[in-house]
């Protein structure tokens, strides 16, 4: 059977026409272009119906049975893609139907003495008709639609990324990871360059054609044992259970507990095979801060190291940013874990009265936050503000029970001025643009198995359903859908960097600042229109998008925090000089502070005042810009706390259920 044959046997069929006899063509008139398009918009109708209604009882079914009804939400793309397909397959049909059928029909209209064929065509042999029509078929309907709708959209993806191309180097803006890979820096200069860290480095083995291939060569094979060195036991529950009322100070005697607990409870028996070296706390207990510091030994050879390095003036960790978002970062948690061994163990000092050593505790574990300060991920700067959080909260119980001298309070005051986040959190984000752009580049190439891998990575994916299926359809997505994944997600970054930008690098950065949100509406906008329209065009910005777009908040509260601490070692060095805390924050210029402190959220002074405690109350308007009186949470009826944050308070010694700022 001839291709032609096929065409004009299917064309005199009555079912090819719904049984429509009237819908028919004449043997003697040509197939006119107004049939070929009545046939293109039929097939269009079809496809997108059909395809809906298949989509509604197979897909949505299973997903509201899991309660979940985002699946819906696919629909309107899914719909528009089928309706595609199915005009392309019924325009391929209509012009060769036209192809065939004219000649035969100026044919007899020439002589209408033609025989014509009967209506009735003879039943087709298995070989000699069924396989070539079903094979006519799938090309036909099916292949053919397919490659032209495949070849169409990768033409636009690439052309979209040429587009996207042309216009970030157009605005200077550099998006390659070539641009975002700081130099190295010498051992000499280097804080990271010490034997501790250097046991967590790594290589990725090469192939035979000199490719880095997935396995990872350890510098010490042993780096997983080695942390131990620096590890410490959960926190006590005395301080993370907030259902008692609790003033915020670090309690040594569970400090104490928990690291004999760990030494001598056969529960315990698997840490300690993997710590190695034992808590060496006195089995009797003793005066707390003592027994903390006597556990705390075991962790003086890495602080040592530490310590040894703090006066290198440049930090540079060794990433491997070419693995893109495959990229280990085994030392990042140890970053933390350092800190809050620096902050027990200025606590356990202060409590014995060991002013000075305790001050050059808290001053490493703020410079263990200024080292991280220049790693390029954004994890890098998240971790930052947490090692930063742990250094404020030793720093803040010296300063409740007034254990600083002035020059302790002067020195921390002039550190915690020095504390911006804006270079810092900008050039992560640029980070994390450069290293989105390598993996969209990849994903165009490798599709679903690269979103298979992202996904396994889990870097800041979602759990929706409307996430998932895409994924799972990604491998009959056309490369230029994934290009224009790349485009949509730049344009993401784009929005979010514009946002941070011009809310923390303005000509006045207090006050750019204070109109963040209304520069952060566009990437609000962006990300709620992603994913509340799902598209496998833009999915990818609905896994990556919003945990990036809250880093904002993140970075904004670490520096109300650090301005809030300035203020309060202003107002402790006041009290040492006049036996009280001033009446406003006026008064503590020019002696204490050049000018008043600006809440760096509205650009006005942080609100002060004096309680009847003899404390006082500092806080900043938090994230609404609203004065809620000085509050972090509202509570629910539970007592849990709910809803967003309010107020950033500096954390009052009055015992209380409420959570606080660190």
């Amino acid at each position: 059977m001839s291709l032609t044959d096929y065409v004009l046997q299917r064309n005199e069929r009555p079912r090819h026409w719904f049984w429509i006899h009237a819908w028919m063509p004449d043997r003697a008139k040509p197939y006119s272009w107004l049939r070929v398009l009545a046939v293109a918009l039929i097939c269009s109708a079809l496809a997108a119906g059909v395809s809906s209604a298949l989509f509604w009882f197979l897909f949505c079914g299973w997903f509201f049975g899991n309660g979940s009804g985002d699946m819906l939400r696919m629909l309107p793309w899914m719909w528009k893609v089928f309706a595609v397909l199915g005009a392309t397959s019924g325009l391929i049909w209509g012009i060769l139907s036209r192809l065939s059928w004219n000649p035969r029909a100026a044919r007899i209209a020439a002589d209408p003495a033609t025989p014509e064929r009967d209506a009735t065509w003879p039943r087709r042999g298995f070989w000699r008709g069924s396989v070539p029509a079903a094979a006519y078929y799938v090309l036909i309907r099916l292949a053919t639609p397919l490659l032209l709708f495949h070849a169409v959209e990768n033409v636009r993806g690439m052309l979209a990324v040429r587009a996207m191309r042309a216009q970030l180097d157009k605005a200077g803006e550099c998006y390659r990871l070539e641009c975002v890979i700081p130099p190295p820096v010498p051992d000499a200069e280097n804080f990271f360059a010490t034997p501790y860290w250097r046991h967590f480095e790594y290589d990725r083995v090469t192939n035979g054609a000199g490719q880095n291939g997935g396995t990872i060569r350890w510098h010490d094979t042993n780096w997983m044992r080695f942390p131990g060195r620096l590890a410490l036991p959960d926190a006590p529950k005395s301080e993370t259970d907030r259902r008692t009322p609790h003033d915020g100070r670090t309690d040594l005697a569970a400090w104490a507990q928990e690291f004999r607990r760990y030494s001598t409870n056969q529960s315990a028996k698997w840490l300690r095979e993997h710590l190695k070296e034992l808590y060496p706390i006195p089995t009797t207990p003793g005066r707390p801060a003592v027994d903390v510091l006597i556990a705390l030994s075991r962790n003086e050879p890495a602080l040592a190291e530490f310590e040894a390095a703090a006066g290198r003036s440049k930090s540079r960790y060794p990433i491997h940013m070419q693995e893109g978002f495959g990229t280990l970062l085994p030392a990042f948690s140890q970053f933390k874990v350092a800190t809050r061994v620096f902050g027990l163990r200025a606590v356990a000092r202060l409590e014995l009265g060991e002013v000075d050593l305790a001050a050059r505790d808290v001053r490493m574990a703020f410079r263990i936050g200024e080292a991280v300060e220049s790693d390029s991920f954004l994890i890098g700067q998240l971790v930052r503000y947490a090692c930063d959080s742990l250094a404020m909260h030793a720093l803040w119980e010296g300063m409740v029970d007034h254990r600083w001298t002035e020059s302790h309070l002067k020195g921390f005051q002039a550190s915690l001025s020095r504390l911006s986040y804006s270079d810092g959190i900008i050039g992560a984000m640029e980070t994390e643009r450069a290293i989105g752009n390598l993996e969209m580049e990849r994903l165009a190439r490798e599709g679903f198995r690269r979103i298979l891998e992202i996904d396994r990575l889990g870097s800041n994916s979602s759990e929706d359903d409307w996430i998932q299926a895409p994924m799972a359809l990604s491998v009959l997505l056309p490369k230029g859908w994934f290009q224009m994944n790349h485009v949509a997600l730049m344009h993401g970054y784009q929005l979010i960097l514009n946002a941070f930008r011009e809310a923390l690098r303005g000509p006045n950065q207090l006050e750019a600042r204070s109109r963040v949100q209304g520069k952060w509406d566009p990437v609000d906008q962006y990300i709620q229109e992603v994913r509340s329209h799902p598209d496998p065009r833009t999915f990818v910005c609905g896994m990556l998008l919003p945990a990036l777009s809250r880093s904002m908040d993140k970075t904004l509260r670490a520096q109300a925090a650090a301005s809030l601490g300035m203020t309060a070692c202003a107002l402790e060095r006041y009290r040492l000089a006049n036996g009280k805390y001033p009446a406003s924050l006026k008064e503590l210029v020019p002696a204490y502070l050049d000018t008043v402190t600006l809440d760096p959220l509205n650009n006005e002074a942080l609100h002060y005042r004096v309680t009847d405690e003899g404390w006082f109350q500092l806080w900043s308007v938090g994230l609404d810009r609203k004065d809620d009186g000085g509050v972090l949470h509202s509570y629910g009826k539970d007592g849990n706390p709910v809803g967003p944050n309010l107020d950033f308070p500096w954390p009052s010694p009055v015992k209380s259920r409420e959570a606080r700022l660190f």
